[in-house]
């Protein structure tokens, strides 16, 4: 995956990037997972690793995607990455 996401999602401090790929015609698309959290010098930081009380946002998250109620077909690549942010960003709606 060493394109930029198209596309990010969240539930709760559950993230998900998601990768348009090409491969012989037909475009698929992947998922990266990752938590964020505040360390203890108060920096966000993410990890891919998630604690049982994550796995109910997680599986939301899942969900939504799997039900398609984000419309991949439309995504469009993101021109620049975002900057990062030592604010949590809020939800996105769906």
């Amino acid at each position: 995956m060493g394109n930029a996401p198209v596309k990010r999602i969240k539930k709760g401090k559950i993230n998900c990037a998601v990768f348009k790929n090409d491969f012989q015609g037909k475009v698929t698309y992947s998922y990266k997972f990752q938590k964020s959290y505040m360390d203890k010098d108060k920096n966000w930081q993410n990890t891919d690793n998630f604690y049982s009380g994550d796995l109910r946002d997680l599986e939301i998250l899942i969900r939504e995607i799997n039900n398609k109620l984000v419309k991949f077909e439309d995504i469009k690549p993101q021109s620049e990455p975002e900057p990062e942010s030592q604010e949590q960003p809020e939800d996105l709606p769906f």
